[in-house]
């Protein structure tokens, strides 16, 4: 039994059939062990583990309670988001889980938050993932927190695909006990970093996402036409598996991303060919061309621009 619990995650990785074995270790489990297992019966789980999992859905360990969550969402069962809905109020365990599964309801509580002094990242990204268009001016609004500008910027190009991508420099960490005693003694008295041979400062030039409000106002100002409020949307897609799958394919989305929309498809549209965004890459796009087909055959079964779950419509 330990050696089970043990190697779940491995075992549910490749999607090894081992529910029933998973179901009987979980009650003998201690709370250290609980997230791995439930995640594991995310991947391997059927209906027939829902009950089992339902009861730590109100565990007072955050990481068993989200990891309940996240399991039962993948399983099928919307009474989690019900209950995110009202936890994500209080606490940010459920936030994420709305962003991949949740409908209207998930925005105007996200979009309270980010509002709030309690905005996150997570609540951010989340937003994004839903891709309602009346979120936009408030994560575009975060933009201005330093704090939180990449990912408002992550959010919003999950949204618009408006790849507002430009180069900045990211200067070298400086560890004062390294520099040359005239070099520290310079830096000590004016702040001023120390240069290489070339007189150029230490660090990397690296794309990145603009942060910049003016940028982004101004996209928005030339491009607006192009969305329909009524819609949601994804890369500047009406959302469907079509647009989800676009955006597993693009090389610039962040693995963060990647992961939380591997797992809305399964929430979503109850489509799972083992993608996970630590795989391989030979491996991914193995997964990837399955995808494809599976997306070609059956986008004609999803409306786009509308929410699903479990591969039905849940509206508003």
């Amino acid at each position: 039994n330990h050696l089970i619990a043990v190697l779940s995650p491995v075992l549910a990785y490749r999607r090894v059939p081992v529910e029933e074995a998973l179901l009987k270790v979980m009650a003998q489990t201690d709370e250290a062990g609980l997230p791995s297992l439930l995640w594991s019966l995310g991947r391997v789980g059927s209906e027939a583990a829902r009950n089992a999992i339902n009861s730590y859905l109100t565990s007072e360990n955050e990481a068993v309670a989200k990891a309940a969550c996240n399991a039962l969402i993948r399983l099928g069962d919307y009474h989690a988001i019900r209950h995110g809905l009202l936890v994500a109020q209080a606490k940010p365990w459920p936030v994420l889980a709305l962003g991949v599964g949740g409908n209207h309801s998930a925005v105007n509580v996200l979009t309270d938050l980010i509002k709030s002094d309690r905005v996150s990242d997570d609540a951010l990204i989340a937003l994004g993932l839903l891709g309602d268009l009346s979120s936009v001016k408030n994560i575009f609004d975060c933009l201005m927190n330093p704090e939180r500008a990449v990912a408002a910027a992550e959010a919003l190009q999950i949204i618009t695909g408006a790849a507002l991508y430009e180069d900045v420099f990211i200067p070298a960490e400086i560890d004062p006990d390294e520099l040359l005693d005239e070099e520290r003694e310079k830096y000590e008295q004016t702040g001023e970093l120390p240069t290489g041979p070339d007189g150029d400062p230490y660090g990397d030039n690296v794309t990145q996402l603009s942060i910049n409000p003016d940028t982004w106002k101004q996209w928005f100002a030339e491009h607006k036409q192009q969305f329909d409020t009524s819609l949601r949307y994804r890369h500047g897609k009406p959302i469907s598996p079509a647009a989800s799958l676009y955006c597993l394919m693009d090389e610039t989305t962040p693995h963060r991303v990647r992961q939380l929309v591997c797992d809305e498809m399964r929430v979503r549209y109850g489509v799972d060919f083992a993608l996970e965004a630590d795989m391989p890459v030979a491996a991914q796009e193995a997964r990837l061309a399955e995808m494809v087909i599976w997306v070609r055959e059956n986008q004609s079964k999803f409306v786009v621009g509308q929410w699903y779950f479990a591969g039905s419509p849940i509206g508003q």
